[in-house]
This record gives C-alpha cells, structure tokens and sequence, in this order.
C-alpha cells in the first residue's frame, strides 16, 4: 500500500487487497500452513459433530431448512441447502468444540471460522483448490490485522464482528464479485453485530459457538444480495453512526499498511488441548507440576497461579471456579488445571457432565488461590507469549513445594504442531465418525487441494456417507 490510510479509505483498502490477492503472490511456507489450518478444522468439524448444540443446528435445519432434501448438511453445501445455511452449520461444527485455530492480539480470533463460510460457496459455484486457499489467507489477514487493530471485547462487543468483515470479502472473491459489490457486500455484513455477553458471566451458554456462525451466515448472505444489486449503508466503517465510532473505536491504521506484503494466517495458532487459547500453556505446566509431583496429587495443599491480564481476566475470574456447562468449563483455567492434574490429560472426555461436580475437581479447585497478574507476564504477552507459572505446596516432607513454568505452549509458530502430531488430533477428533480409510481420504485430498479443479467435488468424495453429508 502507498497511500496513508485514513478511516474514510480503510474499506476501499480492504476491497483493493480482496480483489488483486492471487494464489502465485502466496508464499509457499504460507500455503503449507493454509493446508494444515483446513485439515485441522475439518477434524475440528466431525469432531463437533457429537456435540449436543449440533444436534440442535441439524434438526431445526433439517426441519425448516431449505431446498428438497432436508434430512441434514453437509460441510460442502450441495442438495439444496441454503448457501447462508450452509455457512452456518459448517461454521458451528467447526467453532463448536472451542478446539479450532487461535490468533490473539488486542483482541482474542479464531480465524478458522471463516472457513465454515468458504466451504459453502464451494457448493454454489465451482472454487478450485488454489482459489479456496487464497481466500483463506485473504480472510485470515483481514480478520487478524482488524485484532492487531482495536479491542472490541474492551468495548463490550465480540470478536466475531471482525468475522463477518473478514468471511464476506473472501466469499465475494470466490463469488466473483466486482469491486463496488464487494463494498455494498462488506457494508450490508457490517449491518450485523454481537455482544461480548455471549461469552460474560458465571455460566457460558451453547450460544457461544453460535456467535461466528451467525457472522458467517450474515457474511455470505450479505455477499449474494450485493452480487444481486442490493446496496448497503454508507459511511458504514467511517460514518457518525458507523462502526470506528460506535463499536471498534480507534483503529490502528498502520497494522494494514502490509496488506499484500506479508500474511498472518502463519502465525496463527493451532491448539493441541481442547480448551480456550489463554489455558493451552497452563495445561502442559499442570502435566509438568503433576509429573513432578508424582502420585502426591493429594498431599497438595494449596497451588499459586501466576499469569498476565488477559488469560486472568477471560478464564481465571474466581466465579469460574464452579463451572456448569462444557461451554463454561472450558474457560476455566481452574478447571482445566484440576481435572488435568488429576487425569495427567486433557481431552474432550474431562468434559463429561459428571466431572464438572466431582468432589475431587472441587476440592482441588478449592486450594487454587485467586489469580496473579504479574507485570513480566504482561510484557511476555504484549511479545505474543502466553506464560503461567504454577506452585504448588504439599503437605509431604519431601517436598515443601514445587513449580511449573510454560511461556510458549506447544501449537503456537514458535513450537508448531509437527504432522504427525496434527495428525494424530486430527484421528481424534474423527475416530468414532470416520473410518481410518475415510481419514486418510481426507487428509490426502486436503494435503492435495491446490491441485483440486472443483473442491466441492473433491472434499465431498472424501466425505461421503458420513453423519453430517446431506442426501436428498
């Protein structure tokens, strides 16, 4: 970019980019990270498929959805579901486990649930595997550099508004909009906003998954009335009313200065642990402090917690100490610490209902003391680390106390996944779902999919006959 952005020119930027972003300008580190993102959100995907709010999504859609066949979804819309639909329930299957990737600044994203939206307009029109790719890091960047921009959560508003801005000019691209649909597109999107409650007070609700799917669904429908001549407000981003002044608050400008020169989407996060971003080091310092500890779990008598302001302030508030929805539990550093000390794991399986009142969770729980917020803590994280320092006091005479540091857990760029452990969460999440041969289907359609002419009917190969595949 040339010219110095001013907030009446930021859309026209954001529209430049979505329109000249081709697949050859990707670096290759960039489209190798593309790749893994999207296998681990269609893992993250068929994994959410058990979940009891899916349930939900797919018998209201299947009852009232649109289009002949209404027996379900598919990940790829195809058989008469609505595109909007389809952006939904992708994107809710993809969000639901709280397991998909991370990107945290200013304000917390995760950038994967845009992808939810891009699947389904490769149902509506033919996307080759290189033009999904691209959209996805179009997507990634807007919606990363729009958190390195402006704290919505500060203001009282979720994050996933810079979701529907980000999922509705990547859908645009794949549609084949022009340049002034595009504006009209991300100017009807923006109609569109949440609030921060969805994910506020003692108890989380299932509507917390929810969220990105309704920016998604708001993003892809918005996309289809402007691609058919309906106009949006103006000053939408800019104007008295609009959303810098009402909702984001100043924006810094100059984190969109390299639109076009570098991408985000590799440095976003993959989680190993299904738990909320701010938890992921604290699950490893508890794997840490329990190995250390051996079999004196019991003999602890109290455990001192140290972190910076935002894993303290989004996880750690002392009314989380008594969650009562997996929603709720997996927010809870004091949780998460608990059943991972106890367990010497932490999967899906410590979300069971009978777990979240477990004497012996609540106990432990009840030798936590209130969170530290520690100045260091805070400069590591404004560096993009994520540390907690754990303490523990045993009764034992062995030992008086012991300590677990992490600063940078393991997913984040600077300790990525390796395959195998990629795939090794990915079978997770599938096993139970989809045979190992389905597996290794999609995993190697994925690792393929710049080759792909039509992704639609490639990934819809490596899908088929599972729970969530519509059949007319």
């Amino acid at each position: 970019m040339t010219e110095k952005l001013s907030e009446s020119t930021l859309l026209d930027a954001l529209v430049d980019f979505a329109q000249k972003i081709e697949f050859g300008d990707l670096p290759s580190n960039t489209i190798g990270a593309a790749k893994r993102r999207l296998l681990d959100s269609l893992g993250c995907a068929v994994g959410g498929w058990r979940d009891e709010a899916i349930s939900i999504t797919s018998e209201v859609l299947s009852r009232y959805g649109y289009g002949p066949g209404r027996s379900g979804f598919s990940l790829i819309n195809s058989l008469g579901t609505a595109p909007w639909d389809a952006a939904y329930a992708n994107t809710h299957m993809i969000r639901v486990l709280d397991w998909n990737d991370t990107y945290l600044s200013l304000e917390p994203a995760h950038p994967s649930d845009n992808i939810g939206a891009l699947l389904a307009v490769c149902g509506c029109v033919p996307v080759s595997g290189e033009e999904l790719l691209t959209a996805m890091v179009l997507a990634y960047d807007i919606q990363c550099r729009f958190c390195d921009a402006a704290s919505l959560r500060a203001r009282g508003w979720d994050h996933v508004a810079y979701v529907a801005i980000a999922s509705c000019l990547a859908a645009s691209k794949l549609l084949g909009l022009s340049r002034e649909q595009m504006k009209e597109a991300v100017a009807l999107a923006m109609r569109w906003m949440p609030l921060r409650q969805i994910r506020a007070g003692t108890q989380v609700s299932m509507a917390k998954g929810t969220s990105s799917a309704e920016a998604t669904k708001a993003a892809v429908w918005s996309a289809l009335l402007a691609q058919n001549g309906m106009t949006g407000p103006k000053g939408i981003m800019e104007g008295q009313f609009g959303f810098i002044k009402q909702i984001s608050g100043p924006l810094y400008l100059e984190t969109f200065d390299e639109l076009g020169r570098s991408f985000k989407l590799p440095e976003t996060y993959i989680k190993l642990y299904p738990v909320e971003y701010h938890a992921q080091a604290a699950v490893e310092a508890a794997l840490k402090l329990r190995q250390a500890i051996g079999g004196s779990i019991n003999s602890i008598t109290r455990i001192r917690i140290e972190t910076y302001e935002a894993a303290k302030s989004i996880i750690a508030d002392p009314a989380k100490r008594r969650p009562a929805t997996k929603e709720s539990a997996d927010h809870s550093l004091y949780y998460i610490l608990a059943v991972t000390l106890l367990d010497g794991q932490m999967t899906l399986a410590q979300y069971d209902p009978s777990r979240l009142a477990d004497p012996k969770v609540l106990a432990l729980i009840d030798k936590m003391e209130d969170v530290y917020e520690t100045p260091q803590f805070n400069a590591a994280y404004r560096r993009q680390e994520f540390p907690i320092r754990l303490e523990a006091s045993l009764a034992s005479r062995e030992f008086a106390a012991l300590s677990a540091l992490v600063e940078i857990p393991k997913g984040h760029p600077k300790r990525p996944l390796n395959d195998r452990e990629l795939e090794k969460k990915f079978r997770s999440l599938c096993d139970g779902i989809a045979s190992p041969t389905r597996q290794a289907a999609m995993m190697a359609g994925v690792l393929d999919i710049e080759t792909a002419k039509d992704v639609a009917c490639e990934l819809s190969r490596a899908i088929h006959g599972l729970p969530f595949e519509r059949r007319s």
